[in-house]
């Protein structure tokens, strides 16, 4: 885990959030490979718990629009976005004072991040999941086994306040068929997933987190019934042009990275992809965009 103090203000309210998005609205601290660091979220919603409406200064400070008109959804989600990245610059942050780099050399040798990231808000629809998509255990799968091609990736699920288990997100452990459900879920946590490309790079230093979206039957009724479950991510990726090569850390060890551009290896995985595997996505696409602004 990653301790880190959160900067961020609270990025929905009752009037601006979108009906696509169901009936809630974001976020807050980190965690790394499931691991989930609680924090205070007054800071972030106000002491109502996020149900005050935006505040003129917080529309003006924030590139919303102009105090009395109702905030568009791509307004509100750039917003939500801008929010999302600076939480991933306080986790690369604390990675780089882990690894003893200097601040930024995340931003300055592989980014612009804000200019290339990818940013998801996807409904999961089980109704829409194939039948043949079981665990061994019986649970529906949502979205099955992967790790994601990033440095890191953060994820909001929306319910409100702070909650037991996480709808279903689950990491694979270290033994063949070991699972765990990330524990905390909710409008004040952010879970941060480790990429393969940081596992890649630190030469497994920092795992990729091996994740899918599994629900037992009994949830998934539950799920049908409503609310449904909405994911917001951001996936922290390089500048296709940037070089993957090892940082200059000296906890790394003598072993040796393969250096490549961004763009080759995500060619090449993806085609390693498309030969090994059929992705089950059983989600509507409420935003989607390659890049986050």
């Amino acid at each position: 885990v990653i301790d880190m103090p959160l900067r961020s203000t609270s990025d929905f309210s009752e009037q601006n959030r979108s009906p696509e998005l169901g009936k809630h609205g974001p976020h807050s601290a980190a965690g790394i490979d499931c691991n989930v660091q609680e924090t205070d979220a007054g800071s972030l919603q106000g002491e109502d718990g996020g149900r005050q409406g935006t505040t003129e200064s917080q529309r003006k400070g924030n590139g919303g629009s102009e105090p009395g008109r109702s905030e568009s959804f791509a307004d509100v989600m750039k917003r939500f976005e801008a929010s999302l990245h600076r939480q991933a610059n306080e986790v690369l942050g604390g990675i780089e004072r882990r690894l003893r780099l200097e601040t930024g050399w995340f931003e300055a040798h592989l980014g612009p991040f804000r200019d290339h990231s990818q940013w998801h808000v996807k409904r999961y629809r089980p109704d829409t999941s194939p039948p043949q998509a079981k665990t061994a255990d019986g649970k529906q799968v949502l979205l099955q086994l992967h790790s994601d091609p990033s440095l890191i990736s953060v994820v909001v699920i929306d319910r409100p306040g702070l909650n037991a288990g996480s709808v279903g997100l689950e990491c694979q452990g270290r033994m063949p068929g070991e699972f765990a459900e990330v524990e905390r879920h909710g409008h004040r946590v952010v879970t941060v997933l480790v990429g393969s490309l940081l596992d890649r790079i630190t030469c497994g230093m920092f795992p990729a987190a091996r994740h899918r979206v599994a629900l037992r039957p009994e949830e998934v009724e539950k799920l049908k019934a409503g609310p449904c479950r909405v994911a917001a991510t951001l996936f922290l990726r390089p500048a296709p042009d940037a070089l993957l090569r090892k940082p200059p850390s000296p906890d790394l060890g003598q072993a040796r990275v393969p250096e490549m551009r961004f763009s080759a290896w995500q060619l090449k995985t993806q085609k390693r992809s498309r030969d090994t595997r059929t992705l089950v996505s059983p989600f509507n696409a409420v935003g989607f965009s390659e890049k986050c602004h």
